[in-house]
């Protein structure tokens, strides 16, 4: 049996950190940690805990971390890194009483990553480290690399320390023929929709309200933050377009988890009353087989929705909205668009439809 550590900074994470238990990874012992990237996910990790679903969760209250740190913290963060047996960082594991692991996965490759990894090296010199996925956006697998990390690899090879990418060999994902890097893959099972254990553990841990009936709308729209922020794109006047062809009680919006407005409830439209659930634990107990998902630029849209063996259909609407007016949107529309071209390529995502006009929406079924 290996004993594998995983981190999970989103909902997402944690997520497929459930189904690689229930699955690949169903014979290992098994330390999820949790950090407080996510809203409530002290609450999730005891719920877990309490399920026994890893043999541990841990709570890392970690967020601001990497950046809250002075000059002199940083330089002394770099050496211990290097050659101690703990820094800055070792907090992580204070609540794991066994640290010897034969695995440890990370979506993020950062400087706390670094950190963690040189101190469990002291306990498995030959420990493997593995990155996974975080939806079908994150495929390229691109993680950034300073002068600091590479000094970091090569004084510790130095003094005959394992580097972190010295044992970087392995990429857990649920498309492995998308994947087009240097590591190898293992693929994670998709997630079935009636995978009763999943929907059990999800409905738990995250509170989901089963009272919401969501046959009942043919479209859930998912909101931007972009309204919120007093730089709306003009998804909310497509949105109205749309209810007045279909009706308004065929659609659910389901609200970003940071927004303050209240214009769909104003204009007589239903609104998410899970809306502080992530959406991707929500469609896992729920059928919306026959739902479709529309959105500006909402990546929720494609995350869970992308690895369930029954996928809703997606529209996305970005063309028709301003969206050329903030840059950040530019970059993450034109790589969206060369995911989702690049996946159906090979056969995959055909339930995903980039519209070029609104008639286009409305031929959709």
């Amino acid at each position: 049996m290996r004993r594998i550590l995983i981190f999970a900074n989103t909902h997402y994470q944690i997520i497929l950190a459930i189904q690689m238990k229930l699955t690949i990874f169903s014979e290992d012992d098994v330390t999820l940690a949790i950090s407080n990237h996510s809203g409530h996910a002290d609450t999730v990790c005891e719920r877990l805990q309490r399920r026994a679903v890893f043999q541990n969760c841990v709570f890392v209250e970690s967020k601001g971390m990497i950046h809250n740190r002075s000059q002199q913290e940083k330089l002394k963060e770099f050496f211990q890194i290097i050659y101690g047996k703990k820094n800055r960082y070792s907090f992580y594991l204070k609540d794991i009483e066994n640290k010897y692991f034969d695995e440890m996965l990370f979506y993020n490759l950062e400087i706390d990553t670094y950190g963690i990894y040189s101190i469990l090296a002291e306990y498995n010199h030959k420990l493997v480290f593995s990155s996974y996925e975080e939806g079908i956006l994150s495929y390229e697998n691109i993680f950034y690399d300073s002068l600091k990390f590479k000094w970091i690899r090569f004084l510790r090879r130095c003094i005959g320390k394992s580097a972190i990418l010295d044992n970087y060999h392995k990429f857990y994902c649920v498309y492995p023929e998308m994947y087009a890097g240097r590591l190898n893959t293992v693929q994670i099972p998709q997630i079935s929709t009636s995978d009763n254990r999943m929907q059990t553990i999800l409905a738990d841990i995250f509170r989901i309200n089963r009272d919401v009936d969501y046959k009942k709308y043919k479209y859930i729209f998912f909101e931007s933050i972009y309204e919120t922020e007093g730089r709306g794109i003009g998804e909310t006047e497509i949105l109205m377009q749309l209810a007045e062809k279909v009706g308004k009680d065929n659609i659910l919006v389901k609200k970003h988890p940071r927004s303050t407005v209240h214009i769909f409830e104003e204009k007589g439209i239903a609104v998410d009353t899970n809306s502080s659930a992530p959406f991707e634990a929500i469609q896992l107990n729920n059928d919306m087989s026959d739902c479709i998902f529309v959105a500006a630029t909402s990546g929720s849209v494609l995350s869970v929705n992308s690895i369930v063996d029954k996928p809703s259909k997606v529209i996305l609407f970005y063309p028709l909205t301003a969206y050329q007016n903030i840059p950040e949107l530019c970059t993450f529309t034109q790589h969206v668009g060369d995911v989702v071209a690049a996946f159906q390529k090979k056969g995959q995502m055909r339930h995903v439809t980039i519209v070029k006009s609104f008639d286009e929406m409305l031929e959709i079924k």
